[in-house]
């Protein structure tokens, strides 16, 4: 009996481990602003294919930066020459990973505010949205269960 518990709580151990392993972290807080870590020739490349894979837009993205997405949020911003992409980031002690939640655009990808990854707050705590474009132009929400930078 006792070796079969060692044995369990090993093995959970050993899964605890592999699951932090493959979380991805993109960015850390480092004295209250956020900073990329991640490789971003790479983070362009995992998320141009997902994102069309998933969707079926080709964002042609050329830079990502971190950007705040109000209080303790933070958001991937991919920006190409037509098209903008926002991806929700999750804050884990100040490690940043990605969700599998987007807003994309190419209708008001030049707007401040439009097309926005927006957390809930209250009794949507938690919650992802996408801002509407201010323009009644198309904002595409992409949820999946795994993160776009796998």
């Amino acid at each position: 009996m006792r070796k079969s518990i060692l044995a369990l709580a090993m093995l959970w151990m050993a899964s605890a481990q592999n699951t932090q392993a493959q979380t991805k972290i993109v960015g850390e807080i480092v004295d209250g602003n956020p900073v990329l870590t991640m490789n971003k020739a790479e983070m362009l490349r995992l998320y141009n294919m997902n994102l069309l894979k998933f969707t079926g837009i080709d964002g042609q993205f050329t830079d990502a930066s971190i950007k705040p997405a109000g209080t303790g949020n933070y958001v991937l911003l991919f920006t190409g020459k037509t098209c903008r992409s926002a991806l929700a980031l999750v804050n884990n002690g100040g490690k940043l990973a990605p969700s599998g939640i987007s807003c994309t655009t190419t209708d008001c990808s030049s707007e401040p505010h439009g097309c926005e990854v927006t957390y809930g707050t209250g009794p949507d705590a938690g919650t992802v949205y996408c801002s509407p474009c201010s323009n009644g132009g198309k904002c595409t929400k992409t949820s999946t269960s795994t993160s776009l930078l796998d």
